[in-house]
């Protein structure tokens, strides 16, 4: 299973998720601004799948991430029977994304939780 970010709500910040235990309900992940693990309750995050696509510089594309293709910016985002998409309601756009398709030329540039002005754009 490819590792998934987290929305930490209380912190508005993104990180990568080290570990999780279903069974007490807890993520762990590394937080550099202050050097240290933090053990964080489902509760308080918002898990961000990793998509399995990795964007034209590498960078894995998750689930809330913001990708920017055409000079335009999109939101990924996971539909049933579609699987993932990016989509943009300013742009009327709904585009699937794809190993072969879109990657190539997108690259993520935000999430929707530290970076929702750029969807205003």
């Amino acid at each position: 299973m490819k590792q998934p970010k987290v929305y930490i709500k209380y912190l508005n910040k993104v990180l990568e998720v080290e570990s999780i235990n279903f069974d007490t309900k807890v993520v762990v992940v590394y937080d550099e601004s202050c050097n240290m693990y933090r053990y964080i309750g489902f509760e308080d995050v918002e898990f961000m799948e990793n998509t399995g696509l990795k964007d034209k510089n590498g960078v894995e594309i998750h689930l809330g991430d913001i990708v920017e293709i055409l000079e335009k910016h999109f939101e990924v985002k996971y539909k049933s029977f579609k699987g993932f998409v990016i989509e943009s309601e300013k742009h009327i756009d709904c585009i699937y994304l794809s190993l072969e398709a879109n990657n190539e030329s997108a690259c993520v540039v935000g999430n929707i939780y530290e970076n929702k002005e750029l969807l205003e754009d």
